[in-house]
Parts: C-alpha cells; structure tokens; sequence
C-alpha cells in the first residue's frame, strides 16, 4: 500500500513537471544571423535587408551578416564600411546601406491575447503580457484542478479500503476549494476595483499643485485663507525649534508662534519648498521671491551672502528690487548668472528658507510678509 501512495504521487510530480515545463517553455525567435564580437561597445545591431550582401554592391565583403554600430565621437570603420552618424551605415563607395531596426519579438509558439508578433517599446508592454499569464495560470489552475478530481473520483471508485476512498473525497474537495480560491481571488478585485489588476505604474497621474498670481494676490490683500499646514516642514510641529514660544492674545491654533508661522507659510507657497513667485518677478521674467516663506533674494541681498551678486537694479530705482512695470507683475531689477541660481538654490532650501524666516520674524514680526493681513483681518492673530 505504502509503494502505491509514493508510485502516484511520483506520477503525479512528473505530470505536473510536464505541464510546467510545456507552458513555459514558449520562447522568442531569433534571427539567423550570427553574433559576431566587436572591440566595441555594441549599443544596436542591424540586418541586412536583401541577402545575400553581395547584392548591395559589386566588390562588398559577403560578410558579416551583422553589423554593430556604437555612439561614439567621429567615424569609425567597421568590416569596410563607414559610420557616417550614430547608426547610420554607408559603403566605402558612398552608398547607403539598407538596415532594419525591428524590435519586435517572434513567438515561437502564439500565447492566446496577442498577435503573432509582441511589440516590447510600448507603453505597459510587459504589463500586458503579465496579466496575459495571470490569466493563463488561473486556466491552468482550473485544468489542474479538474485532474486532481478525475485522480480522486478513480481513487474513490477503484478502491475498496474506507481509507483511500476517504482520501479521494478529500482530494475532491481540495481541488474543488483550491480552484474556487483561484477564481475568487480574481473576481473579488476585479469586482471590487479593476484598476487593483492593472499593473501599469506609467498610467499612475501626476500631482502637481500651482498656484496662481491671482491667488497669491488674494492672500496678499487678506482675503486669503488664514489655516496652519498640516504636515511636512511647515507644520507647526516642525516649526517648533524654530519658531518657539506662545501667544496669550490668539484662539488655537494660532496660540503658538510655530502655528502662526505656519498659517503665514501656508498663504506664501502651501508649504511647497520648491516654490517659485508668481508675481515676484524682475524685467527678464524670472522670479527674486522662493521657498517655504517666499523671502525676497533681491530686497534682502545684502544680508543674504548667497544673494549678494544675484540681482542688478538699476541706478535712480527703488532699492529693493527696483521699480514696478505698469500692467503687469514685474519689477525693474535683472538677475545676474552664476550669482542668480545659488541665491535661488539657497532659498529653496527649506533649513535656510526656515532660518532667515525666523530671522525676520524676530527682528520685525510678521510685518515683512504682507499675506499677513489675511490672519491679522479676521484678527486670528
């Protein structure tokens, strides 16, 4: 009895190796061209469109039926032809040779869902064939699945002892739940939602915030609206150091300096470190207010080393950061390069943008920042 238990279940190994081996074993074609070596960095390799080669001009080497290109600098001679460009082949006589660039694979054996051919450059290529072979696997599931109860209604009917009748029932049921299992499983997501099977992260959306000169304008005159931000390094818990103490004369959450500075952070950028100034801007269109706290490069130059050199304003003009255009939102001043991108990459930084912000805070309130006048309005703080 014991050797007729290990007979079926090495029956069973090699039956279930012998499908495993027949679905995987489906590979790409290949072409009949050989892989020669170069001393080169092969980057692509072409084929010869008309074989064979000798048809291409009277006195062309018959071989190789591969030529390997590189991305290089200059011209370089491969098997009596001249790169003229990267990949662009040309005989020594100066005719063009014709190549193909094809990417395409070649089953060997068709899958069911695709063509003849499977296109790898697309958009989600591999996600499709992945949910291809889901799909399969759960048809070889179900295969498997009705096998396993064809063993065990054999087992059942062919056997006389109650033990191996009950070991065919339970091989019934086994196979019978592993097969709802795999069904379930599938239908339950794709029921539920049918993007949790799409496994294409290039559709995923891009979050992108923007805030208008309009907006900004509208914080600015103090119809803005005046609310801490809620995570990241404006939050009032990350302004803690920076900003300390306590205000006995505002509501919550205006009751402490880091919440008040956080509500001015949240009007000036929404707590976006990468911010640039909508309607701070000199006469070449390019912004002089950054970061977390919008701190004015231009006005502030002198007292900010990186900025010292960043801006040019011109002679007779307001010192800040010149004088305002008419019918627009720029001023007089012009930035100046390397100087301009190390103040604005030093001001976007969130550790120096929080610092000088402190620094103006002590040294004047909130009275550099003029969306102030949304929360001081309403009188929040």
């Amino acid at each position: 009895m014991q050797i007729s238990n290990i007979t079926k279940k090495i029956s069973l190994t090699l039956f279930a190796l012998f499908l495993a081996f027949s679905f995987f074993s489906t590979s790409f074609a290949m072409g009949p061209w050989g892989g020669g070596t170069s001393s080169s960095v092969e980057i692509w390799s072409f084929h010869w469109k008309s074989h064979p080669p000798q048809l291409l001009s009277e006195g062309t080497p018959t071989f190789p039926y591969q030529v390997e290109c590189e991305i290089a600098q200059g011209a370089k001679e491969a098997e009596g032809f001249d790169i003229v460009s990267p990949c662009s082949l040309q005989l020594a006589g100066g005719a063009e040779a014709s190549v193909s660039t094809d990417t395409t694979y070649t089953f060997l054996e068709k899958l069911p869902g695709f063509d003849d051919t499977f296109d790898s450059t697309k958009k989600c290529s591999f996600v499709d064939y992945l949910n291809i072979m889901i799909k399969l696997l759960i048809g070889i599931g179900a295969v498997l699945a009705m096998v396993m109860i064809v063993m065990g209604g054999m087992e059942y009917m062919t056997s006389e002892l109650i033990s191996s009748k009950e070991a065919g029932k339970d091989r019934i049921k086994n196979a019978m739940l592993g097969l709802v299992i795999a069904l379930s499983a599938y239908l339950i997501l794709n029921t539920l939602n049918p993007n949790l099977l799409d496994l294409c992260l290039d559709n995923l959306p891009r979050a992108e915030i923007s805030i208008t000169p309009e907006e900004t304008l509208r914080n600015r005159s103090g119809s803005g609206i005046c609310t801490p931000v809620t995570n990241g390094p404006c939050s009032p818990t990350s302004l803690a150091s920076a900003f300390p103490g306590n205000s006995n004369f505002a509501p919550a959450p205006f009751n402490t300096i880091a919440g008040q500075a956080s509500s001015i952070c949240n009007l000036e950028s929404h707590g976006i470190a990468s911010t640039l100034s909508g309607v701070d801007k000199c006469a070449d269109g390019k912004a002089f207010s950054f970061g977390l706290f919008q701190i004015n490069g231009s006005a502030h130059r002198s007292s900010i080393p990186a900025c010292a050199n960043a801006f040019n304003i011109p002679a007779g003009h307001g010192n800040s950061q010149g004088n305002h255009i008419s019918g627009g939102y720029s001023w007089t001043c012009t930035t100046v390069e390397p100087a301009y991108t190390q103040c604005k990459n030093f001001l976007l930084n969130p550790a120096n943008n929080i610092a000088y912000a402190a620094q103006l805070k002590g040294s004047g309130g909130w009275g550099p920042w003029s969306t102030y006048q949304s929360c001081n309005d309403p009188g929040e703080f």
